[in-house]
């Protein structure tokens, strides 16, 4: 017996004060990748679970970035099987007199271990990575 697709689920989203409603995608970034396209802006989309990136430059040399975050919830849940999660955080530094940012992935390894200015951060404490 063959699965029949159904719509993808969606999220809500908030922009400006105002609600919007984003269909998750299959792959990772294709939910951010849709949300640059439509709205024209950079923006950092949670509750995917996955991590991705698209990028675009536009006509007038601005560069768009749609950035699905990680996730930090255990990878094992009772209604999954091998989630293609990946599990970690994003830093980001944003200017807003020049609207510019500057954004960091942290992905975690699977024992739970992120590395961030020398220093090697793990569920035992922070020591340095050096």
């Amino acid at each position: 017996m063959q699965a029949v697709a159904g719509p993808p689920p969606v999220q809500d989203i908030v922009q400006d004060g105002a609600r919007a409603r984003v269909a998750l995608r299959q792959y990772a970034a294709y939910a951010a990748k849709v949300l640059v396209e439509e709205k024209g802006v950079s923006l950092l989309q949670g509750h995917t679970h996955r991590f991705g990136v698209h990028a675009r430059t536009t006509v007038d040399g601005r560069v768009l970035l749609g950035i699905e975050n990680f996730s930090m919830c255990s990878r094992s849940q009772s209604y999954v099987s091998h989630a293609n999660w990946q599990l970690g955080f994003s830093l980001v530094y944003f200017r807003p007199e020049s609207e510019r940012f500057h954004w960091f992935p942290i992905l975690f390894c699977s024992d739970y271990r992120f590395v961030w200015r020398n220093r090697e951060y793990t569920l035992e404490g922070v020591r340095s990575a050096r």
